[in-house]
This record gives C-alpha cells, sequence and structure tokens, in this order.
C-alpha cells in the first residue's frame, strides 16, 4: 500500500492529477486529442474503493509480474470527513491505454502497437529492452522485466481473457464493484449508466490523458481534481 506520504511525493513529481472529461465522452472534445469513441474501457468509482487490493492480487497472479511490481497499483490519501474526521481514499492506477501514447513515440524499434480493439500493446519479438518508453510513461505504468529478457511490460487491460469475452482480472474480482468494464461503442447495465449520467474523470499528467481508464466521485478531493 502506498502511504500518503509516498502518495504526495509521486503526485509532486510527476503532476498527477485528476481533469473533467464531458458527459458524453463518445463526442469529440475542443482538445486537439480526441478521446476514444469506441473499444474497451474502464470506469473506477473512486466511492466505491476500499483500497483492499484485491485487484491488484488477481492481477499478479494471472499476469506473474516480477518481484516489487505491479501493473495496477492503489494509492492512498488522508481527507477530512464529516466532523473534522479523517478517512483514506484510494487511487487506482495502471496503464490507461493512451489515445497518443508517448511509450508508443519513444520505442525505437517500434515494438509498441494499437491493436484492433484500441489497446496499447508491446511486440515482444521486437522489443530490446532499451527502456525508453519506461522513461516515457508519465504514470509509471511501465517495466523491464527481468522473467522475459528484460522485455518492458504493463498491464494490456487482460486481452487473453478479452477475446474470450471475459473482463479484466481486476473488474471481476473487486469486491465493491468500484471497476465498471465496458466497451465504449457498445455500453451496456452500469457500464453505460456511468457514461451516461454520472461526472467522469481522467488522469492529468502534463495535460489531460486522453485513455481509456476513467474515475468517478471525488470532484473537490485529494487528487487535485481540476475541469478539461
Amino acid at each position: 500500500m502506498v502511504t500518503r506520504r509516498t502518495f504526495l511525493k509521486i503526485s509532486g513529481l510527476l503532476g498527477v492529477g485528476i481533469a473533467f472529461a464531458p458527459g458524453d465522452l463518445m463526442a469529440n472534445s475542443a482538445k486537439s486529442i480526441p478521446f476514444p469513441k469506441k473499444g474497451p474501457a474502464m470506469v473506477i468509482d473512486l466511492r466505491r474503493c476500499m483500497g483492499c487490493e484485491a485487484c491488484v492480487i488477481a492481477c499478479k497472479t494471472l499476469q506473474e509480474t516480477p518481484h516489487g511490481v505491479f501493473n495496477t497499483k492503489i494509492l492512498e490519501a488522508e481527507i477530512l470527513g464529516k466532523g473534522g474526521m479523517e478517512r483514506c481514499v484510494f487511487l487506482p492506477t495502471l496503464c490507461h491505454h493512451c489515445t497518443d501514447a508517448p511509450c508508443m513515440k519513444a520505442c525505437p524499434e517500434n515494438a509498441i502497437y494499437r491493436d484492433g480493439l484500441g489497446l496499447v500493446l508491446t511486440d515482444w519479438s521486437k522489443c530490446s529492452g532499451e527502456g525508453s518508453c519506461v522513461e516515457a510513461c508519465p504514470i509509471g505504468a511501465r517495466y523491464l522485466d527481468p522473467n522475459h529478457g528484460m522485455r518492458s511490460g504493463k498491464c494490456n487491460f487482460c486481452i487473453e481473457r478479452l477475446r474470450v469475452g471475459e473482463s479484466p482480472a481486476c473488474v471481476e474480482t473487486c469486491p465493491s464493484r468500484a471497476r465498471i468494464f465496458g466497451y465504449l461503442d457498445r455500453p451496456q447495465g452500469e457500464f453505460r449508466y456511468y457514461l451516461e449520467e454520472r461526472r467522469l474523470y481522467t488522469m492529468s499528467v502534463n495535460g489531460p490523458n486522453r485513455g481509456r481508464v476513467f474515475y468517478a466521485g471525488y470532484e473537490q478531493g485529494p487528487f487535485s481534481l481540476s475541469r478539461l
């Protein structure tokens, strides 16, 4: 678990914030980089997240990441609740599969590509382990995997599960249903409700990130929320 002090340090180093996303995520914003309009996406409701790390364990078990390395992490901060009592809130983070992916631009081997679903993936047959993509990722989602020849690893939305019609392991494991998964071009159920009815945010690191991970809740809170 990342402590409040560590979270604030990470926030300072990375410039991490949350930026408001217009209600209709399928519509183009005035910005030069649009939000994705189709393919998989994830909504994380910060009001539901308990910080239990069931998602972290499920991901670690399935993806077999190296010792001390996690594809999804839970950052922690403290806020003042009712009556002046302090309470913890949690911010799950993972690769956002950015529309304008810095890691893709940084790779000298062209090993990073976008698949038919719009996910940012890595072709390990081309990856040299040079590491430019790791440095380029603004949220620290990439790493070099010593178990696989120092090739670059990260969250891939459990692509092997998506191909057989299942959701990412972190989504299915979350006991508080804080992670809601669906497809932007054919939203259904609770995922559709969040897209249509809730105020959603996207992580902002050196400018708003047009990715596939959105946040709900805590319009005023510890995670530097700001409108686009």
